[in-house]
Parts: C-alpha cells; sequence; structure tokens
C-alpha cells in the first residue's frame, strides 16, 4: 500500500512538471530584412569655363611680307569710343560717347615710311606723291635722309591703294580710335593727361615738320603702336559725317555709305594739343592731300 502511493504521488510530480515547463502558445518568429546599403553620390563640383585666350594677344607682332611693315595686334572686344564731356574744346562731332565692339584686327606699328612706299611705287603699284617736299624740306620723298620718315603728300585714294598693294586695307575710323585708346577712354594714346614734348610732335614744341617713325617711344599706344598722336595726319576708311555717332551700330561701323569728305585721324606736327586727342575727329576732301598728312594700314585677323 506504502509503495502504490509512492508511485502515484511520483507520478504526479512527474505531470506537473510537465505542465511547468510546456509553453502556452508558440510566439511568432520575427523576420529580419537585410539593411540598405547607403550609396553616397558624389558631391557635383563647379565647372571652371576658361576665358577664352585670344588667338594673338594684345600687343603681338607679325611682319608683312610685302613691305617688312611690323603690325601689333588689336584683340576683338569693346572700347569707348567717342567722348562724353562737353566742353569748349570737344566739337559735336565726337559725341556721344558710346560702347562699340570690333572684331580682331593688326595695326601697323607706324606711319607708311618714304622707303615703303618708294617700293609700291617701284613695283607699279602706286603712283608718286603728288609732291616730293615736305613742309620746310625741299627734297624729302626719294631722299634717302628720310627714308624712315612718314610718307606725306599722298591722297586717300593713293593711300588705299598702297595698303591694298601691301594685303592689307585702310583701318576705319573705330579701329584707328581703339588702337589709339585701347578699352579705356583715355585722351591721349599714352597713360595720364600729360602732354609734353616727350610724347607726341605737335605744334606747340615748333618742330615744324615730320620726325622720324618711333621717335617718340613715351607716346606709344597701350597696343605699341606708335606716333598716333601727332607728327601727320592719318587717312582711314571711313566717309566723314559730324553726325555718324549718333546711328553708329555697335558692332564693327565702317562709317556712312557715301560722304564727300573723308575723315582723318590723329593731329599732326601742325595742329595743336586738341586735335592729338584720341577722340577728335576731322575731315579732308579726299582728293586733295597736303604735307601734314600721311596713313597707315590694318589688316584683319
Amino acid at each position: 500500500m506504502k509503495i502504490k502511493i509512492l508511485v502515484s504521488f511520483g507520478l504526479a510530480v512527474m505531470v506537473l512538471l510537465a505542465c511547468s515547463s510546456a509553453p502556452d502558445s508558440i510566439a511568432p518568429t520575427e523576420t529580419r530584412f537585410p539593411s540598405p546599403t547607403v550609396t553616397a553620390s558624389p558631391i557635383p563640383t563647379a565647372t571652371i569655363i576658361p576665358m577664352p585666350t585670344p588667338q594673338f594677344p594684345a600687343g603681338s607682332t607679325t611682319t608683312s611680307p610685302v613691305d617688312g611693315m611690323v603690325q601689333r595686334s588689336v584683340p576683338a572686344g569693346e572700347f569707348y569710343m567717342g567722348t562724353a564731356q562737353d566742353s569748349e574744346w570737344v566739337d559735336e562731332n565726337e559725341m556721344p560717347e558710346h560702347v562699340v565692339s570690333l572684331a580682331g584686327f593688326w595695326m601697323d606699328e607706324t606711319e607708311v615710311t618714304n622707303a615703303q612706299y618708294v617700293q609700291c611705287v617701284q613695283a607699279g603699284g602706286c603712283t608718286p606723291p603728288h609732291k616730293s617736299n615736305s613742309y620746310s624740306r625741299a627734297a624729302y620723298y626719294g631722299n634717302p635722309e628720310y627714308d624712315n620718315f612718314p610718307v606725306v603728300q599722298v591722297d586717300w585714294m593713293q593711300s588705299k591703294t598702297y595698303c591694298e598693294w601691301a594685303g592689307r586695307r585702310l583701318p576705319t575710323e573705330a579701329e584707328w580710335e581703339k588702337t589709339a585708346r585701347g578699352t579705356s577712354p583715355r585722351t591721349y594714346p599714352w597713360a595720364g593727361e600729360a602732354k609734353g614734348e616727350y610724347f607726341a610732335n605737335f605744334s606747340i614744341y615748333q618742330i615744324g615738320d615730320t620726325t622720324e617713325v618711333r621717335h617718340y617711344p613715351p607716346g606709344v599706344s597701350p597696343y605699341k603702336v606708335y606716333d598716333l598722336a601727332g607728327n601727320v595726319y592719318e587717312w582711314v576708311a571711313d566717309w566723314y559725317s559730324e553726325t555718324y555717332y549718333s546711328a553708329s551700330p555697335k558692332e564693327n561701323p565702317t562709317g556712312p555709305e557715301t560722304g564727300l569728305m573723308s575723315v582723318i585721324r590723329g593731329g599732326a606736327w601742325s595742329s595743336d594739343w586738341i586735335f592729338i586727342r584720341t577722340a577728335s575727329r576731322m575731315s579732308f576732301y579726299p582728293q586733295d592731300f597736303s604735307g601734314d598728312i600721311g596713313f597707315r594700314c590694318a589688316q584683319s585677323q
């Protein structure tokens, strides 16, 4: 009897232990998804667009194979043409000041000389100057002593013909003025307002005639072109109109289509300081000539 009670007690304990260890229900299993891979986007970098470099930097040189003229580069771009200052010594034909954009071009470093013009005459491309004298020299053109002085006594057509013979052309008025003043509206080809005997050949110093080209290095323009103030006036390609600046196109102006007079620029040995300013404009009949008018040539790039 005692043994049965012990066995029954043991079975009861085993049942209790089994019930206590069995789970009431099956817990759901958590599903784990793989973490997304985060790829860092590259930080965009600024694109630097370089400014175009001029094909021919300002003031760089080339030499004409025809007449040996050194030419200086004037790069494309804008400049201020004319004058905004109204005063007793500013002519209205210089107004208004306006912005002009030009294509790049070459400009002769000096005025065409007697020796260079002789080459054209000897080649049969040009006619001799109307006179062989200058203002104070009876023998000027054809005299070796003055070979390196600017040719004078030539009219507009003779000047144009020479430039074409040399493979170039007369500069436009706008090209001439940009060469003289650069991109800022300076009064003279050189920096500053000084106008002394070291800068140019004009009447206040009473030289009384032409001087050799390149005689005034301090008077060189921003593009290293000589004698754009004084020495001799210079023919340019344009017909003259005193009101042209009011209607001038912004890009590559070439002057009025027709006219009676041609533009001359730059002042001369005979002129006052007013006329050696970079904005000063004058005119002359194209068939006429003078001992204080010469020319230089230009060429498109």
